[in-house]
This record gives C-alpha cells, structure tokens and sequence, in this order.
C-alpha cells in the first residue's frame, strides 16, 4: 500500500510523532508509523523498508535521541538510496546535537520553540507538495439521479468558485505559499500600491506591520498572510514602522515630517508627533516603550515622550540627512547612520555623542544593534555591511557580496546572523562570525529596501520596489 509520508521518530519522541501523524492524518494525509509493529523483528525491518519505497516523503523527528538512533540513521541512509524527499523537523536539542552530518544542508522546519506552528506549516508545505490542496472528500456509493443532482451542484460550486478567485484577484489580496522541501518557505503578501519601505514584527510574532510610498501601513496576520487592516492618516511615503514592547500601540515616520503613534487593535491614530523641519526617515522605540527616536533629513534625532508627544531632548552631530536610527538593548545608547557616511553612538540620557564609526565610503542607509548590545551593523551606499564593537568603538569585520547599495539590516536574536536588504533586489543571509555568505535570496523583482528578523528568530520579512512584503523561513 502507498503512503504519502513515513515518519522516522526515535522512541523516546513518540508523543510528538503521534501529534505530528495526527495533525497530518486531519489533513488527508496518508502516514505510516511503526507504532503498531514489534521493534527488531524481521517482519519489522522488512514492514519499514516496504513503507519507506512505497512513501513520496520521509518525516524526520530531529532530537538528540534520534541522532543516536541507528534506525533513525538507517532509514534516512534508505530513503536517500531510493529517491525519497527527506522533510526534517527539528524538535528538541540544538543542532550540534540533534541535526546528523547527512542534514547539516538540508533545510528544516524548527518546532522547538512553537511546535504546533512549525507542525502546520509543514502540513501546508506537504498538502502543497502531494497536490492535496484541494482534494475531494471520500464519497459513498450514490443512485444516477444523485449523481446527477451532484454534476450540477459542482457545475454551480465550480462557477461560485471562479467568481470568488476573481473576486480576490481584483481586490489584490493575495497570499502565495510557495515550498521547496530542500528550499525555504516563502509568504508573499500582496496589497500596497507602491513600493514597501518598511517591515516589523510585534512583539508575539503573530502580526507584521509594513509601511509603504502609498502613504499606508498595512497590519498582516504573519502566520497565514491574511490582511487585517489599513492604517490611513500620513499625507506622504510611510518610511518606517515599530512596535511597542507590549505589541498594542505602533508608531510610523514620514516624509511629511511627521509620526504617528497607531492603536494596532483598531488602526486609530493615537498622537501625532510633530517637531522636525523635514522628512522623518526613521524611528525608534526604546526597549520600555516610555520613548521614541526618530531621524529626519533636518540632520537631528528628537527624543519624545511617546505618553504625551512632548519633545524631551534634540541630538546634533550630523552634517547630512539621518536615514536610520536603533536604540540598544539596555535602552542607554543609540545609533545613527547619515548620508554624511558617518555613524554616530549617542548617550540616549545626555543627548551627548559617544564616538563616530567611520569607515563607509558612501552613505549610511542602514544600522541595527545585536541583541547582546555588544555590537552593531551597519549597511551602505557603497554595498558594503560593517560589524562594529560599539564597547569600544573598533570596527570588527567588513561583508562584501552586495552588487550594489545596502538598503537596511538586521540582527538575529541569536547573534549569529544578519540579513541585509539591497538595491541588487536580493537579500543576504550572513553567519557573523565568519562574515561568509549562507544564502543569497532573489525572489524580490526590484530594490529590497527592509528587512527585520521576527523575535524568535525563525523568520525574516523583507519589502520592495516591486510593491510586495515576503515572510522567509530562516534555513
């Protein structure tokens, strides 16, 4: 009998794999588990080499245990042997010690931190893959006359079908998943009518905020792509967009020298925030949610009191338009990157400048801090990315692998990567460390302009010229 997956579990993960059959099962989909049979027996061996040739995919369950297992190991070398799509799904354990050598390349779903989203995205990705979409329901044996009844009742089904995929197509809300089991996932998020120059997660990874030159933000659902709602009231492009802390209110910046503080819940403007003499590219909300920092082209940072929109303090040292701004784990410092191809540290209590970082040889478009606080990137005009140590000021390492100028960057909450955002309309995934190239993303068709790394550190999202938001799982 054919089966649409084999599941590979070690014992001692068998409550996930029962979760996991399950949830698949729910789905349609057709699972083979040993669960049933006697462990080492000859009919055993001779039941999982039958199920694994008759199975169009492996399911692994990735844990220390099952790295140890030398079934796990054999059933992985077997499917290999014969042509079997291996999806792994990471499930306790870090990888040196859960992911075997033979899957160190091969990209896998992560549930250890939210199983049963990593477990229905990889029924997504399977129901794509095996063209289970749409598939019918089992159905009884029926007279002609019901038989009959049913053509046309399809016949009406089909045609409401169409209307409601034109429909859809007409309103440009479209969410596309696309799978490669050895690839990453993508969710494409479809509706400004303009460039994207602006992404965030909240704070519980739930939702994703954008904002574009079509003046609008837009809130998504991040998990199923789904459009919540429309945010209205700037007057010009939307440059920048964040979260509080507590993921309730969000604050937006924008050529119209103005921000605007956002109840996310209901997309009402809360306060507008005015002070600059000019165009508002970015901002900043500190870590206690009590303050804002924005950068302007005015060539100064104001420091506001997000409870009353009341300028606390202004910062001046730029001699060029501020394109970016981050503020540091611990609230204390900040960064600034200009067009004066300078980026400036700054004491966040005094307003007073700690030190210049400069080594760029063209504008500073982009700058975030690590989640350490002990160093920062920033990304360039001239394609470079540099790694600073913002402790003592030196700089670290240079990223080269851009074709043209970086447009935004950001930190992973494990500091070990970085993904950077180009006008050569790709995105750079990078391992810190060794400065090395992990994946290089294409998918965009113009300029990239943003990137951010969603909390847990699972996903990116980036916006582009080409009008669109995509959700990326982290290989």
């Amino acid at each position: 009998m054919a089966h649409d997956v084999f599941l590979s579990y070690s014992r001692e993960d068998t409550d996930a794999m029962h979760r996991v059959r399950d949830a698949l099962h729910a789905a349609g989909i057709a699972v083979w588990t040993d669960d049933n049979l006697t462990p080492g027996t000859p009919a055993w061996e001779s039941a999982i080499a039958r199920a694994i040739e008759s199975s169009r995919v492996l399911v692994v369950l990735l844990s220390p245990d099952s790295r140890r297992s030398t079934w796990v190991g054999r059933e992985l070398a077997y499917a290999e042997e014969h042509g079997i799509r291996i999806l792994p799904l990471l499930i306790r354990g870090d990888e040196r010690e859960s992911v075997p050598f033979r899957l160190t390349n091969t990209q896998r779903l992560d549930g250890r931190r939210d199983f049963d989203r990593a477990v229905t995205r990889m029924t997504k990705a399977l129901e794509q893959y095996l063209g289970k979409e749409d598939a019918p329901p089992i159905q009884t044996a029926r007279s002609s006359a019901d038989s009959a009844s049913s053509s046309r009742v399809i016949r009406i089904g089909a045609i409401v079908a169409l209307v409601a995929v034109l429909a859809v197509i007409i309103a440009v809300v479209l969410t596309v998943f696309v799978f490669d089991l050895f690839g990453t996932e993508t969710t494409i998020l479809v509706g400004h009518d303009d460039s994207v120059l602006s992404v965030a997660f909240s704070p519980d990874d739930e939702r994703l905020l954008s904002g574009s030159r079509d003046t609008t933000l837009r809130l998504w659902d991040a998990i199923d792509g789904r459009a919540i709602r429309i945010f209205e009231g700037h007057t010009s492009p939307v440059t920048d967009v964040a979260f509080t802390p507590d993921g309730t209110m969000a604050v937006s910046s924008s050529l119209d020298d103005s921000l605007i503080l956002w109840d996310v819940n209901s997309g009402e403007p809360l306060r507008i925030f005015e002070g600059h003499s000019d165009a508002v590219n970015a901002v900043a909300v500190s870590p206690d949610g009590q303050t804002l920092l924005s950068a302007s082209a005015d060539r100064t940072l104001i420091l506001w009191n997000i409870n009353t929109g009341a300028i606390i303090r202004t910062f001046t040292g730029h001699t060029g338009r501020i394109l970016d701004v981050a503020i540091s784990p611990d609230g204390h410092t900040a960064l600034s990157a200009g067009s004066d191809k300078l980026v400036i540290q700054w004491d966040v209590n005094s307003g007073q400048m700690i030190r210049q970082l400069n080594a760029h040889e063209s504008a500073v478009r982009g700058v975030a801090f690590s989640p350490d606080g002990q160093t920062a990137i920033s990304g360039a005009a001239d394609g470079t990315i540099i790694l600073w140590d913002v402790v003592g000021g030196g700089m670290i390492r240079t990223f080269t692998g851009h074709d043209s100028g970086v447009l935004g960057v950001a930190f992973n909450v494990d500091n070990e990567r970085i993904v950077s955002a180009s006008s050569d309309d790709t995105v750079i995934l990078w391992d810190v460390d060794s400065g090395a190239i992990i994946k290089r993303f294409r998918d965009h068709t113009a300029n990239v302009n943003t990137v951010a790394f969603d909390a847990d550190g699972l996903r990116f999202a980036s916006g582009g010229n080409d009008d669109t938001v995509r959700v990326w799982d982290v290989p």
